[in-house]
Formats: C-alpha cells, structure tokens, sequence
C-alpha cells in the first residue's frame, strides 16, 4: 500500500484486523477429551488455517508478497526477544516456549506445503519477495529443529539439484541459492541443522563449486563468493545457540564447528581460491575466510598445512599483490598482512579439541 495513498491509513487497519481474525484460529485443542493428538492436531482450525495461508500465497503471482507478509505477521519473532526489563521471568520464557512449540506441532501437517512455497519463491529475482521469504524462514527456523532442519533441507535439496545438472558450474540459480543460503547460516538455529546436513552431498558440492576455476563466468565467480560467505558463517565460533558464558569453551567450539574432515577440506579449497582467482571479490573473501580460520588450534592447523603446501603458488599469488595496481591494492596488503601476523602470533591456550 502507497504510503501518500489517501485510504492508506484506513487500509492499515483492515490489515491489522484481517491477522487478528487469523489469529483467533490459534487456539491450542486443550478443551478435547483426548488433549492434543496427533489425528486432532491435522484436524484442528490452526493447521487448516496456516495450509490456506500458504496456498493462498501459492496460488497467484500477485498473492505472492501478500500472503508471505500475512503468514510473517502470524509467526512469533524469531529470538532471543527484546525486552525493556533486565532479566526476563521464568514464567514468560516458559510461555515464549509453548508458543514456538504449539506452532511448531501445528505446522507439522503443512511440511509439504512449506517446502514447496521455500523452493518456489527462493528462486525468485524479485529483492522485496527474496526479503520477505527470509524473514519466513528464519522465523520457522526458530520455532523447533524439524522446522530448521525443513528450511535447510529444502535449500540444499534445490543446491544439490541445480549443481548436479550442471556439474557444479555456477549458474545465476545457483548462485541465487547459494546467496540465500548464505543469508540463513548466519543465524545459530541455521547453522545447527546445515552442519548437521554437511557431512553429505552438500560439502562435497560446496567443495567442487570452489575447485573449479572460471574467472570468466560471472555466476560461477558469484556462486564460489557465496559459498566463501557460507564457510564465513560456519567457521565462526560466535554464531552458536550456546551464548552462556558459563559454558566450556571447548564445549562451545567443538558445537560451532563443522567435523575435522569438513575443515581440512575446505581449508585446502579456501586456499587453493586465494592462489588461483584473479576476481577482486574472491580475493578478498577467500582472504577474509582464512583470516577467521586463524582464531583457533583446529582450523590453524589445518589452515597452515594447506598454505605449507601450496607455497610456491602462494608465494606467486602475493607477489603479484604486490605488484598489482588494483585501486584497492593498499587495502588487500593490509588483510595480507593482518593474517600473516595472527599465523605468526598463536595464542598459546587456545582450545584444541576436534569435534
């Protein structure tokens, strides 16, 4: 609705009514003889009501942004919430719980639907549908982990797909993808259920998008930067759903790292990207990847076993850095040599457990 539209206040309000009457159907079954089963769950005018909103959003490409938007105001915010008092109670935290719970169960039913519409819009070149779906997801994604894990795997589904028929080739759908997927890991609960779906296809397509060199093709150079941001997310240690402090940090980074393998892997290919690549954009996140891969004994050490072994080409790569006339020449030698200096400077009580 145009803001300088003379019925857009009016209009605000029917909207606001419209989600309030859908939400009245959210109602937990706790009145039935048999409490919440299964067979009343699929029943129930919640889950029917969520199964409309989301073929209502199916259904024409004009209902597209309106029904993602409706379906965004029913959802609870993703959390941690923010809250004017210091500490929040126990009995609100335990109320935020069954919420996320009472939708998680009710949306159950519609896993079909919601994977449907997460692979019909996220292919979409549209920005203000690609926002929209985000917010979607990474609401989903909060609520319980076969919600995450449905979000993710609906993703990498569409990723796998798409670079099987092209032998790992970037394409602008693939890179669309992988763009969005990139988004999705930075959040804790996404990462979690990507980790856990890595040890299969998903790196081993990852790895193959960055073996491949082909500074010619803009969308294979776009899909190598996308995964290079994916790896960003899962290597950092900070994006973790353990955010107390008081937990052992080698509990907290053996769960926010992807298994020894996984890292030697992409190690190996994250370097091999910094040597090879001549695109500017690749350059610097490659860079950036290895920089963060420094902050801990595990990946340090895979990180200078991968640079020990290609140090010839290495040695190559910086020399033309050096000897560059990129206007962001100075700013490049700057990250060169920021992560010389952290390979050189290892802190001495890092943590070094594998996970």
């Amino acid at each position: 609705i145009n803001s300088r539209c003379t019925t857009y206040k009016e209009a605000k309000e029917i909207q606001s009514e419209v989600v309030k009457i859908l939400l009245a159907y959210t109602q937990p079954l706790l009145l039935l003889p048999d409490g919440m089963t299964t067979a009343n769950i699929h029943k129930s005018l919640w889950t029917q009501m969520i199964g409309e909103v989301i073929k209502y959003s199916l259904n024409a490409p004009y209902r597209f942004t309106t029904g993602l938007a409706i379906l965004s105001e029913l959802l609870p915010l993703p959390l941690p919430v923010s809250i004017q008092a210091n500490e929040i109670s126990k009995l609100e935290t335990q109320r935020l719980v069954t919420e996320r719970q009472l939708w998680s169960a009710h949306l159950h039913p519609q896993s079909q639907l919601i994977i449907e519409m997460v692979q019909s819009f996220c292919l979409s070149s549209s920005s203000e549908l690609f926002t929209l779906l985000y917010k979607v997801c990474i609401q989903l994604s909060d609520l319980a982990p076969n919600m995450t894990l449905l979000i993710s795997r609906s993703v990498v589904d569409l990723i796998l797909s798409e670079a099987a028929d092209k032998n790992n080739e970037g394409t602008v759908i693939l890179s669309r993808l992988l763009s969005f997927l990139s988004m999705l890991v930075r959040h804790a609960c996404v990462k979690v259920s990507v980790l856990s779906l890595l040890s299969g296809k998903l790196a081993e397509v990852m790895s193959q998008i960055l073996k491949i060199t082909n500074d010619s093709n803009a969308d294979h150079v776009s899909s190598q930067f996308h995964v290079l941001t994916i790896l960003q997310s899962l290597f950092d240690c900070e994006i973790s759903m353990l955010l107390n402090t008081n937990h052992n940090p080698e509990l907290i980074l053996a769960s926010g790292l992807p298994f020894k393998e996984v890292i030697k892997q992409f190690t190996d290919d994250i370097v091999s990207v910094f040597v090879k690549t001549s695109i500017e954009s690749l350059t610097f996140a490659s860079l950036r990847t290895m920089t963060l891969l420094t902050e801990h004994d595990i990946t340090m050490k895979s990180l200078k076993s991968a640079l020990w072994s290609k140090q010839e080409k290495l040695i190559e790569r910086l020399n033309k850095i050096a000897e560059g006339k990129n206007d962001r020449k100075q700013i490049l030698i700057i990250e060169v040599f920021e992560m010389i200096r952290l390979l050189i400077n290892i802190e001495t009580n890092e943590a070094s457990l594998l996970p």
